[in-house]
């Protein structure tokens, strides 16, 4: 399956889900080592994949943990500058 994420000249649209992971009183929160910003684990979602499925598998396949996607917590919509390309991103955030 494909990403649902779509490329147009300098833009792109990015489709995400992201995890609110919390134990002990903490969140969990990642950055790569070339990054310099910190995120929720999760990731892009699939065409054809509802946005649950697709967070348990990220979960999975970056974490190796299989969760409980308990409730959407949230959808962020966000517009930044990444690599020289604009960005808009829809995001949804599950507990």
């Amino acid at each position: 399956m494909m990403d649902a994420v779509f490329h147009v000249e300098h833009q792109v649209f990015n489709y995400r889900v992201a995890g609110v992971l919390i134990k002990d009183e903490h969140v969990l929160i990642h950055r790569s080592k070339i990054e310099t910003h910190w995120s929720l684990p999760g990731g892009r979602v699939k065409l054809g994949e509802d946005a649950r499925t697709s967070l348990k598998r990220e979960m999975l396949e970056e974490l190796a943990l299989d969760v409980e996607v308990v409730s959407h917590l949230c959808t962020i919509e966000n517009f930044f500058t990444y690599k020289g390309k604009k960005i808009h991103e829809v995001g949804l955030y599950f507990k």
